[in-house]
């Protein structure tokens, strides 16, 4: 680090731009590392421009130190999840990898699985390599046969067949109400965390768009908690001993995939899956 910091403190160079990819797992590192990153695009002599590459929007103002963030410049660029023709056509290209083992149906299943809830194309290939590896170690899949879309279903359970979505089954008819809103809420505000505010007026609205009685705050905040405290949703206030309130922050901690196969069941909730 002192050698680029001699490098870019001499302006004896050529312009140099940095793509700094999977920021976000970037800081796990240590945070100096980045500091001195974006602290070196503000000098004059440094000639750097950073081009930093996050999977969250809002990456920045959730988790950078505020030392940091101070430092980043205000330019971004969102880029929209990938449609459901878009990841067809990404698992497609990678068929070939896989011996072509997938029927065309089970392909565009797991397509518009994931197009449905997050368009994350590393998820969808994700999916499919899963689907491969679980069928090829199944005794019962013969040499020559498909992967259909019973099997790709298979897979994809196997695949988040973990506690967290066990434990979503369990829960009440409202607690998975309010899961499905603080998630819809973040799809609507293109950002992982919401106002509890408007997680809240998500939730009424779905009680009322299925003729269901209504809940108070206070019952909501007491169905947070309940929530909160078994890891499938989180606060981000100061103090986080603290209840929920209005004004806090909140967001999912698990994938939204796992929500959509936790919900599978759920005949009324599955419409707002989609939207």
């Amino acid at each position: 680090m002192h050698r680029l910091s001699k490098y870019f403190g001499s302006g004896r160079h050529l312009s140099v731009v940095v793509i700094l990819d999977e920021l976000d797992l970037l800081l796990k590192k240590k945070s100096s590392i980045l500091y001195n990153f974006f602290e070196w695009t503000g000098w004059s002599t440094a000639k750097l421009i950073v081009v930093a590459i996050a999977n969250t929007m809002d990456l920045p103002e959730r988790f950078l130190p505020n030392r940091i963030a101070s430092r980043m410049g205000s330019n971004r660029i969102n880029f929209k999840p990938y449609t459901y023709p878009q990841l067809m056509a990404i698992i497609s290209h990678r068929q070939s990898d896989w011996q072509n083992i997938f029927h065309p149906d089970a392909l565009e299943y797991c397509a518009r699985k994931v197009s449905a809830v997050s368009g994350d194309a590393r998820r969808a290939l994700s999916l499919a390599k899963r689907a491969v590896d679980w069928v090829k170690g199944n005794l019962h899949f013969s040499e020559g046969k498909l992967i259909t879309i019973p099997l790709m279903e298979q897979a994809i359970q196997m695949t988040f067949a973990g506690n967290s979505v066990q434990v979503m089954g369990d829960l009440s008819t409202q607690q998975k109400i309010l899961l499905l809103a603080i998630m819809m809420s973040a799809r609507t505000s293109e950002s992982s965390s919401v106002p509890f505010e408007r997680a809240c007026e998500c939730h009424w609205q779905l009680l009322r768009n299925n003729n269901m009685p209504t809940v108070s705050f206070a019952s909501l905040q007491i169905i947070f908690s309940q929530l909160e405290n078994v890891r499938l949703a989180s606060k981000q206030d100061v103090d986080m001993r603290s209840p929920v309130v209005a004004s806090s922050v909140v967001k999912l901690c698990v994938p939204e995939e796992e929500v959509a196969l936790a919900l599978k069941h759920e005949v009324a909730l599955q419409k707002h899956l989609q939207s």
